[in-house]
């Protein structure tokens, strides 16, 4: 019997990677979210046919033919959506604001309407939210950060950044306590992602900040935190720093990235299984003259991961798509639209993958801005 299921696995894993190897990537377009250009900041899949954007000018929907821009129920300002996430087609979180009036606060869909959500103020300045991961329309978790400032005896000041994270629990944002990231030292937090509303997993880095000196001292520290649905537990771990995660379950996560000198970059992966981080290799660039590495990834199983980023090669420095998919064994990269683009008497330029979001693994779609004005750019695997 169990023979039997463990061959069964095996076939539907074979399955799984001739549909994922028969998927291609192809042009898509993109809203206009705001007059001019409106570059696009984040994007949401929940379903096949249900994906969100936000970004400059406020947020989209894709029903599988078109895109829809749907007006937020407060008005924009100066301010810009950062970051998006969809449980279902009828329930998404935008996150708004950038370090101006009139401040941070959110925007979440019913299925027919926008509501605006106030969010708690940091006392830091230049605060802003950058991820949010919502498995449930009552569960959302946003990570940002605000800058510390401090001013030496001397007169001289600087500042450093804290982390700074809230939770929606269907009714009111509220400011979390993170352990070890406040106020002992600066901290950072790149990405989150929440398998369920008891299960969320954020990465990020720490410094020592010393009272004495009024700077940042010692190693940083490669951190992640930890929330079961009551409280939130801090682990120090070994691994390579990750731009974004993807994660399945608590005991299965995929962290992207780069690593290497500055102009000799390659891709970076790792996996998480529960207690470590192991790297997994990523296939070398077609070209010893390229360089690049991932921005976001998005996992719908064990065995389906894809991820995007942008390579650039040394001979004519235009940066390119970037796309690799995990098959539960190995990555490889993925053909993808590699359109160059003119403006007024500059260029060419190229344009790079930021974000992705899969409902499946043959379906997704991954978003990227293009110089000079940095008009939307967008790209779907179907």
């Amino acid at each position: 019997m169990t023979l039997l299921l463990v061959l069964m696995a095996l076939c539907a894993c074979a399955a799984d990677a001739r549909v994922a190897s028969a998927a291609r990537w192809s042009l898509l377009a993109a809203p206009q979210l705001a007059k001019r250009f409106g570059y696009l900041s984040d994007v949401s899949c929940p379903a096949k046919n249900a994906c969100a954007v936000a970004g400059d000018g406020g947020a989209a929907s894709w029903n599988g033919r078109r895109w829809v821009v749907q007006p937020f129920a407060k008005a924009l300002g100066p301010n810009e959506a950062t970051a998006v996430s969809c449980s279902t087609p009828s329930a998404c979180t935008v996150l708004v604001g950038a370090n101006k009036a009139p401040g941070e606060f959110a925007e979440r869909w019913n299925g027919a309407r926008w509501l605006t959500e106030p969010m708690p103020t940091p006392r830091g300045v230049n605060f802003e939210f950058t991820r949010i991961s919502c498995p449930s329309q009552n569960t959302c978790i946003a990570l940002g950060s605000w800058e510390e400032d401090v001013t030496r005896a001397n007169g001289s000041g600087s500042a450093f950044p804290v982390a700074l994270v809230e939770r929606w629990d269907g009714l009111r944002w509220s400011i979390q306590q993170m352990p070890g990231l406040t106020p002992s030292g600066a901290g950072e937090l790149t990405d989150i992602s929440c398998p369920a509303p008891n299960a969320c997993i954020a990465t990020g880095s720490k410094q020592a900040f010393s009272k004495t000196k009024l700077d940042l001292v010692g190693p940083v520290r490669t951190l992640m935190e930890f929330w079961d649905g009551s409280r939130w537990t801090i682990k120090y771990i070994r691994m390579r720093t990750v731009d974004a995660i993807s994660c399945i379950s608590p005991t299965s996560c995929t962290g992207v990235g780069q690593q290497g000198p500055p102009g000799h970059e390659v891709p970076l992966a790792e996996q998480w299984n529960g207690s470590r981080w192991s790297i997994q290799p990523t296939p070398p660039f077609p070209d010893m003259a390229m360089y690049g590495g991932l921005g976001d990834v998005s996992c719908t199983s064990r065995i389906a991961c894809t991820a995007v980023g942008e390579v650039t090669s040394h001979s004519d420095e235009i940066t390119r798509t970037l796309a690799e998919h995990w098959d539960g064994s190995s990555w490889t990269i993925q053909s993808t639209p590699n359109p160059l683009f003119q403006y007024e008497e500059e260029g060419p330029f190229g344009v790079d993958l930021g974000a992705i979001s899969c409902s499946s693994a043959t379906a997704c779609i991954a978003i990227g801005n293009r110089p000079p004005q940095q008009a939307p750019f967008l790209e779907r695997l179907s």
